[in-house]
């Protein structure tokens, strides 16, 4: 009776590793799908805008900015600032290799995050091009009373220097909702997407 007991034991261990392993599959294989529908969607072969809100923390103050963001493929990102009003009408084009800004004709040079060497405009460039990557470190979920929120956390360099990205989509329209920025452990941007359109 003693020798079935320690077989069955061994048994029961055996079937609760087994099921560990399809469950730890099965999330993985989950997260997996949503990701790739995810860098699908934004691998640069598409246009997107949206209405955002942009909350930028310097070391010692934050600053905040609400922008408009288009990206149309072979164009680049433009991005708009509408407030502050002393900002005003700020225009700020991004391609791949160069960058302008515009400003009634004056340049202007967008203050450097402490500790960084990468500007605000070029993080909003650099969180579209990781989401269509399909490289994330994490995917999770995150219950809302609308829905589920996929959330991917993705390091990414800009200007040689190492960022977490993180992204919530809304499940339903793969949309982004919120991103935010982290540096050195230290979260440098909030930004609130709104009105998204992606063809």
């Amino acid at each position: 009776m003693q020798r079935l007991s320690k077989a069955w034991k061994r048994r029961a261990a055996w079937v609760l590793v087994f099921l560990c392993g399809l469950l730890l599959a099965s999330c993985a294989k989950s997260g997996f799908a949503e990701e790739a529908k995810i860098a699908e969607r934004y691998r640069g072969e598409t246009s997107f805008s949206a209405n955002l809100s942009v909350t930028l923390d310097h070391g010692n103050h934050t600053t905040s900015y609400r922008m408009t963001h288009t990206y149309k493929h072979g164009e680049g990102h433009v991005m708009t600032v509408e407030e502050p009003a002393t900002l005003s009408g700020l225009v700020i084009r991004a391609g791949e290799d160069d960058m302008s800004l515009e400003y009634q004709g004056m340049i202007f040079t967008p203050q450097d995050m402490v500790g960084t060497s990468a500007t605000p405009v070029k993080l909003l460039p650099a969180l579209y091009r990781a989401w269509g990557m399909g490289i994330s470190e994490n995917v999770s979920f995150e219950k809302t009373e609308n829905g589920r929120l996929i959330v991917l956390d993705i390091f990414s360099k800009v200007d040689g220097d190492e960022f977490l990205l993180r992204t919530w989509f809304d499940e339903s329209t793969l949309h982004p909702t919120k991103a935010e920025c982290f540096f050195d452990g230290r979260r440098v941007m909030t930004c609130e997407y709104a009105d998204v359109a992606v063809e």
